[in-house]
């Protein structure tokens, strides 16, 4: 944004806002790598088999991240158990066909009239319950970032802990917030065209904004 080159959210607040698993997943959730998997696997498939099409997005961003993790954790195979990570996107695969099958049933419409801070507790307790699939492959880069005083010891470390300055991934965060913030200030706001009129018609000209949605 400050070179003047749009830029893309990447987080929606999923854990705060998302009122169902397709919300979460599909309009609020790592937002860069659901459209690369969108446009790379499910919108080629689509249009022969929407299940297939879903399935086949939900695993290659399950390999996807088997790969990194592997990276992560090459020097202590013995933290990381392969497979795990996997079977996450294909139980959330499974979970979002439970729920789009539910959709126009009587339980989705009362579910539907629920407020959506309530309707956002009943999202995370399904999908945080299959997180430690998800993220034990980088509990060993988070032991290794605590016992450098880089972190907050979430987990249990071997060294003790630096004290005396802040961690630095907290620097770094803040840092990041006033940027964020400091970009939405410096966007340029976009205009909208003037109404042409004339004497015998009036005619509106609707300005319809440019987005890849899920």
């Amino acid at each position: 944004a400050f070179l003047g080159i749009a830029s893309v959210d990447s987080m929606q607040t999923p854990l705060l806002l998302s009122t169902s698993l397709r919300d979460f997943w599909g309009r609020r959730w790592n937002l860069v790598v659901h459209r690369l998997m969108k446009r790379t696997f499910f919108v080629p498939l689509v249009g022969r088999s929407p299940h297939l099409a879903g399935l086949l997005a939900f695993m290659m961003s399950g390999l996807f991240h088997e790969y990194m993790w592997l990276a992560v954790n090459w020097n202590q195979r013995d933290a990381y158990v392969p497979g795990l990570c996997l079977l996450f996107f294909f139980l959330q695969f499974l979970l979002c066909g439970v729920e789009s099958a539910l959709s126009s049933t009587p339980l989705a419409l009362q579910l539907s009239k629920l407020p959506q801070p309530l309707r956002t507790v009943l999202t995370s307790l399904v999908v945080l319950p299959l997180g430690p699939l998800f993220l034990q492959g980088i509990r060993s880069m988070g032991v290794e970032a605590a016992n450098q005083g880089q972190t907050v010891s979430l987990v249990t470390g071997d060294a003790p802990g630096v004290s005396g300055s802040p961690p630095l991934d907290w620097v770094m965060c803040g840092l990041v917030g006033v940027l964020a913030s400091a970009r939405g200030l410096l966007r340029p706001r976009p205009t909208r065209p003037a109404v042409k009129s004339s004497s015998s018609k009036s005619t509106v000209v609707a300005v319809l904004p440019t987005c890849e949605g899920a």
